[in-house]
């Protein structure tokens, strides 16, 4: 009987590089990284405009608000900045994949001119957020379903709440939709969130990698 040595070695390659980059991949996708990703060459262009909203959400009266405050392994920050005068509308932002609540100074800024209360939290796994890895959404709704909670007891019962996210935030806003929500909610925008994570992850590795699908 022929000797199975010589296909062992070759086998045991493969299957030892098809592990390494399966692990590359999926830290790749789900492993938290603690800055922003650089920009496409076109956005860079928008980068001075960027930046005034960045330093106006530095600047502007804002208090910090924490979910699982004692647990430094569950903790969730968020920023709310009240509106100029006092007002009973709040809307939520939900940002994107890799981003944080800065990331959403312009968006931040329009409501704030629009004489909204303002809350931007940061995702699991992103900004100042405990977590090890990106959930794109799925738990993160549940962490969403609290931040609305505390909207309602900090601006009152008749609080008028609009959730709004961008990209992954977009699809976190319409997985949180399934959910039951409290009558002071009164509309979501979901701007460009995906229909899957299969289909959002191609896409992620395609653009970097070059992957087929």
């Amino acid at each position: 009987m022929p000797s199975l040595k010589p296909l062992l070695i070759p086998l045991t390659a493969i299957t030892a590089g098809s592990a390494f980059v399966s692990y590359k991949l999926f830290n790749f996708a789900f492993k938290r990284v603690d800055y922003v990703p650089e920009t496409s060459k076109e956005k860079q262009k928008y980068a001075d405009q960027y930046y005034e909203y960045v330093d106006w959400f530095h600047s502007v009266p804002s208090e910090e608000w924490y979910l699982n405050a004692d647990d430094p392994n569950k903790k969730m920050v968020a920023t709310f900045i009240p509106a100029e005068e006092v007002a009973k509308k709040t809307v939520i932002i939900a940002h994107g994949y890799k981003g944080n609540r800065e990331t959403m100074a312009n968006y931040a800024k329009m409501f704030y001119d629009m004489g909204f209360n303002v809350l931007t939290p940061d995702d699991r796994g992103h900004g100042d957020s405990a977590g090890a890895y990106i959930n794109f959404g799925w738990l993160d709704r549940l962490d969403y379903l609290k931040w609305i909670d505390r909207v309602i007891k900090h601006v009152g019962e008749d609080s008028q709440i609009l959730l709004f996210g961008v990209s992954m935030g977009g699809a976190t806003m319409e997985m949180l939709s399934g959910e039951h929500l409290p009558d002071q909610v009164k509309a979501i925008v979901a701007d460009c969130g995906y229909s899957s994570i299969k289909g959002e992850l191609t896409y992620l590795l395609k653009r970097q990698y070059h992957l087929p699908e």
